[in-house]
């Protein structure tokens, strides 16, 4: 109760506003509308900087500084989130990295050119699940993954997943891999 009530003082000065208790189950509107506009400025912006500031922009505050492990919002009604408090994976501050350094919308761009129907979070999953499997060494999975990408973007990749040797991720026989996976894929390096 104590709280709730240090809050509406807050908001009656226009101080920051914390919230009661995360729940994943019970979101409030305002951190909903946050996601929303998360999401809209991802959808827009190429880099962190630029995402800060189409942000900011809205009227959204970010705090999104190296050495910190969360990205921390404020909204125009002054209440404040960590990005791990939107429970949504898309939206977490390393995901989002990974977005941001494979071009961000250019990136989701190009993903809806072989599918149109590509979601923001079915192209940041994508680059997650790739990372993944590069730092497993799954070359099947990293294969099938990639299957839609420009060998720039492979290039890319590999150098996010530190294996800059990437003659370990190639196809020796694309024969056999057809047979085995029921499609064929020829990558050129």
């Amino acid at each position: 109760m104590v709280k709730e009530y240090s809050n509406q003082l807050c908001m009656e000065y226009g101080l920051s506003v914390t919230e009661t208790k995360a729940d994943r189950r019970r979101i409030p509107k305002w951190k909903k509308d946050l996601r929303f506009m998360i999401r809209e400025a991802m959808k827009q912006t190429r880099t962190p900087e630029e995402f800060i500031e189409t942000m900011n922009a809205w009227g959204y505050g970010v705090k999104w500084e190296p050495g910190q492990k969360y990205i921390t919002y404020t909204t125009p009604e002054n209440f404040r989130c960590r990005d791990n408090k939107l429970f949504d994976d898309t939206l977490l501050r390393e995901n989002m990295e990974h977005y941001f350094e494979m071009g961000g919308c250019d990136y989701l761009e190009d993903r809806r050119y072989y599918d149109p129907e590509v979601s923001l979070d079915d192209a940041v999953s994508g680059i997650c699940s790739i990372l993944d499997a590069l730092s497993i060494g799954d070359n099947d999975r990293f294969h099938l993954e990639t299957i839609h990408h420009s060998d720039a973007e492979i290039e890319k990749l590999l150098a996010m997943g530190h294996k800059l040797e990437h003659a370990q991720y190639m196809v020796d026989d694309d024969e056999e891999y057809e047979q085995q996976h029921g499609f064929g894929m020829t990558m050129m390096w």
